[in-house]
């Protein structure tokens, strides 16, 4: 029988990954740490993904599945299975990525029966069947104070909100400042969400497992090449840091000015490079016209040459 209250939300927000997402849940449902509830969102894809998961909720009763009456992209998808959350932690996880078995048992046992508000744990990356360490942490742990100072005298830090246990009670608290976001944002959504849970959260634990596994998909938003996407996430990194400077803003007691001026000193790395990115991608495709064109006119001097001789 389901626990009422389990220790651990797995939250899966599902839009378009008929190809994963089995993995995915079966990497949930076989977690050696029984006490979850495995939350799905079903964000109106056009794929099978939400019938597949209806059939693995048959054989599940931890399974839940929410839909949205629209797509609302992966931010507001999560924040849809956070407020329905009744585990002490949420643990997001995209639904082309997969867990190790022990993710829950491992993160939970380091939670200190949940003294910590979140818990890391490192990655692998998983590209064409291969994987690699995509991060590992080495065992530590932080006070707000302290770990802002590590961000800064390391210089980086992962913005990513999988590969976390997070208290779902803060969380829950980050829920206010999106439902006034004016504007979708749909690439870069983890930056903002980590700028209010960093700021909120006062204990951190970091574990040197590797307990989530990454799925490099070629049709996700932040993998495709295209210049039309990379002209997307350079919009979305510009819309992140808007937010970001509203919310400090606004809440200026709330918001560390260290994680400020880190936040925003990453993001404007990013878009500087992704701009570079699109501008060589300009040039490429101005010197691919070029090229198309001088093909085509020696093509039409060459059917011009064979049909004055008759061969055409």
């Amino acid at each position: 029988m389901q626990n009422i209250n389990p220790k651990i939300s797995i939250i899966m927000p599902v839009y378009n990954v008929e190809a994963f997402i089995a993995q995915a849940l079966n990497s949930c449902i076989n977690q050696t740490f029984k006490d979850v509830e495995i939350i799905i969102i079903d964000d109106c894809g056009q794929d099978r993904s939400i019938e597949i998961a209806k059939e693995f909720a048959l054989k599940d009763e931890r399974i839940k599945i929410i839909h949205n009456e629209e797509n609302q992209g992966l931010l507001q998808a999560r924040l849809e299975g956070v407020k329905i959350a009744k585990g002490e932690y949420i643990l997001n996880l995209d639904s082309d990525d997969f867990l190790d078995i022990k993710t829950c048992e491992l993160a939970y046992k380091a939670s200190k029966n949940g003294l910590a508000d979140i818990v890391s744990f490192g990655a692998f990356k998983i590209c064409d069947n291969q994987s690699n360490i995509l991060y590992q942490f080495k065992n530590a742990s932080f006070s707000k104070i302290e770990l802002h100072h590590h961000f800064l005298r390391n210089f980086s830090f992962r913005w990513n909100v999988w590969a976390k246990l997070i208290k779902t009670e803060k969380y829950k608290q980050v829920v206010p400042y999106f439902d006034k976001l004016s504007t979708k944002i749909t690439i870069a959504e983890d930056v903002l969400q980590s700028f209010v849970l960093y700021s909120i959260c006062e204990n951190f634990i970091n574990i040197n497992k590797v307990l989530y596994f990454y799925r490099i998909n070629p049709q996700s938003s932040t993998n495709n090449q295209e210049s039309t996407n990379t002209l997307k996430i350079i919009q979305s990194h510009e819309l992140v840091i808007k937010e970001i400077i509203h919310l400090k803003e606004t809440y200026p007691e709330i918001f560390s000015p260290i994680l400020y001026k880190l936040f925003l000193y990453f993001l404007k790395r990013e878009h500087f490079l992704y701009t570079n990115i699109l501008k060589k991608q300009e040039r490429n495709f101005k010197l691919l016209d070029r090229i198309k064109e001088k093909i085509n006119k020696k093509t039409f001097k060459i059917k011009r040459f064979l049909a004055s001789k008759g061969v055409i």
